[in-house]
């Protein structure tokens, strides 16, 4: 009888235990993994680029049975604001967006310059959607971009994500930016962050919304990273080039891996068999490969203000050297690294200059300044911006060469060892 009582009890709370009721099938389902924002406050334009799970099992991402597809669907719908917008879809749309897989956030340029405070507060406040999603900023909107292919891959979306992973072997811009650290930097006391910008270029940009795009070896455009969006406040207010972004990644300390390109002037005897005696200037090119970086930036006070300390720590390999330069002895490698130092330096020199000039404090030097010196900070805060544009920098850096690579001295140098070895003989 005790046990029937058992297992009547056992049933019972079987009963009492939540089922699947809320489930969702996958073909209920689009799941977003890009999303667009376009427009100004009272008049958003939503794009979404959602997977095509039927074209996900084609070589090509083209045809699939009967009919062809694209590997991913991209819908564009507006409102006056961020929500009513995401809403129009389900007017259109069979199936309801998921959002648990969008892990980039394109924002056009009309809206970053308007404000993207309402961007930010909805990311913030809702439970379907990710701090983590990575953020972008679109030249000229974000519509265009996220309706264009990146062939070979299916999935311009996840292709984008790629782009800005930090681990890659050339990183030129300060990278990977997540919308919890844009609503955190926006917050700071400095209310200064850089924002990665990607554009389409080329020509004939229509085929690159089609098939057409899979169909050829060389598409005539694609989506480039092309600079950096600088924020003040809520609001973009200006824009690096290529390297002036490099700069920033340097004084950031993002740069992970990257390689330094750097040239010396060279005395030879280049005119030796000719039997006349004289130098002659020759430019060396080589090529440095960073393995690791650690820059510390750090703002002293002075008796006339303050200046900021950078010191910056390198390791690398030579992976490529034309230089007349003895690499077997230190003397010769230091002086390697010394040209790799100048031209680091005068790296960090032109983004500190670059971001001097548009007065926006992406290294948060406002906030380090708030937490070490208080006091001074509010006497500071009023006039941050301007005095931010006119303090001194100083650049320390340290390079170091772990690896001269398989040969010892540079091909050139060989050549001319042999050559006039051959003339004297």
């Amino acid at each position: 009888m005790r046990r029937y009582l058992q297992l009547a009890l056992l049933g019972f709370c079987l009963l009492l235990l939540p089922g699947c009721g809320s489930r969702k099938e996958l073909n209920e389902i689009g799941i977003v993994i890009a999303t667009g924002l376009d427009g100004s406050k009272g008049n958003y334009r939503i794009t979404t680029q959602t997977i095509v799970p039927s074209a996900m099992f084609n070589g090509t991402g083209g045809s699939s049975g009967a009919g062809s597809s694209l590997g991913v669907y991209v819908l564009t719908t507006q409102g006056k604001t961020i929500r009513e917008a995401l809403l129009q879809s389900t007017l259109t749309n069979p199936r309801q967006l998921y959002f648990s897989h969008n892990n980039v956030l394109i924002i056009g340029k009309e809206t970053a310059n308007e404000g993207i405070s309402e961007l930010v507060d909805r990311y913030l406040r809702n439970l379907d959607t990710r701090e983590t999603v990575k953020v972008l900023v679109a030249e000229p909107s974000a519509q265009e971009i996220l309706e264009t292919l990146m062939p070979p891959e299916k999935l311009p979306g996840k292709a984008l994500e790629e782009l800005l992973d930090k681990e890659k072997t050339w990183a030129p811009y300060y990278t990977d930016t997540s919308m919890y650290d844009l609503a955190l930097k926006l917050s700071s006391e400095s209310g200064g962050v850089g924002v990665p910008e990607i554009k389409l270029e080329g020509s004939s940009t229509e085929v690159m919304k089609s098939q057409e795009a899979f169909k050829t070896t060389a598409p005539p455009a694609r989506l480039t990273l092309s600079g950096l969006s600088l924020f003040q406040g809520e609001r973009r207010v200006g824009s690096l080039n290529q390297r002036e972004s490099l700069a920033v990644s340097w004084l950031l300390n993002q740069v992970k891996r990257d390689t330094v390109s750097f040239a010396s002037s060279q005395e030879g005897d280049e005119q030796e068999e000719s039997g006349q005696e004289g130098n002659k200037q020759r430019k060396a090119m080589s090529a440095y490969k960073v393995t690791s970086a650690r820059v510390k930036v750090t703002p002293v006070k002075t008796e006339d203000g303050f200046r900021l300390k950078v010191k910056a720590k390198v390791a690398g390999e030579l992976n490529e050297s034309d230089s007349m330069e003895d690499i077997s002895s230190l003397s010769g490698i230091r002086h390697l690294e010394e040209q790799i130092e100048r031209e680091i330096t005068d790296d960090l020199n032109l983004g500190w200059k670059a971001i001097q000039k548009q007065q926006v404090d992406v290294l948060g030097v406002a906030d380090q300044i708030h937490r070490k010196y208080p006091k001074d900070w509010q006497k500071l805060k009023p006039m941050w911006r301007e005095q931010f544009a006119q303090m001194k920098m100083e650049v320390q850096v340290k390079a170091s060469i772990k690896r001269p690579g398989l040969i010892v001295q540079s091909f050139h140098k060989l050549q001319e060892q042999i050559h006039h070895g051959q003339n004297r003989d």
